[in-house]
């Protein structure tokens, strides 16, 4: 397996607008592994993440807006897991379905709901028409004993 910086695309909740491009720049986050085009420099809030199998996992969310749009990108560590013998190695490969099947509790017209692979890391997509008629676009990957949503 390959390890190195897992570039994601803009990910994000969307508008019916698209943003414009101007003045955007790369965001690199060594520690999380990541990077991404944002338009200016995300806030970072820390959380806990509530794993499926009932770990309470360290996070970070990673937010940038502009008039019309939101940007987040979730990363989750499950590499400090304290789950017994080989339960956290079980909760990470479920770790995409599970975050996409609460992303799917939330509501909404599931309008694309399938596999994906950026950068040859495999993942899940969805693509949401909320009930307010916004657009939530989300891909969810794994890598490196992480969970990026």
């Amino acid at each position: 397996m390959r390890i190195g910086t897992l570039t994601l695309s803009a990910l994000g909740v969307l508008c019916a607008f698209s943003a414009s491009a101007q003045g955007w720049f790369d965001f690199v986050e060594r520690d999380e592994l990541f990077s991404v085009n944002l338009p200016h420099v995300p806030a970072i809030e820390g959380i806990v993440f509530l794993s499926e199998w009932g770990a309470d996992l360290p996070g970070k969310v990673f937010t940038a807006a502009d008039a019309q749009v939101q940007y987040r990108v979730t990363v989750v560590d499950y590499s400090v897991s304290d789950l017994p013998n080989n339960s956290p190695v079980w909760d990470f490969y479920g770790s995409v379905d599970y975050a996409a099947w609460n992303i799917r509790k939330r509501g909404g017209d599931i309008t694309y709901d399938a596999w994906t692979q950026f950068d040859r890391i495999a993942g899940h997509q969805l693509q949401i028409t909320n009930d307010d008629q916004g657009r939530t676009y989300v891909q969810i990957l794994s890598h490196a004993e992480r969970l990026y949503i």
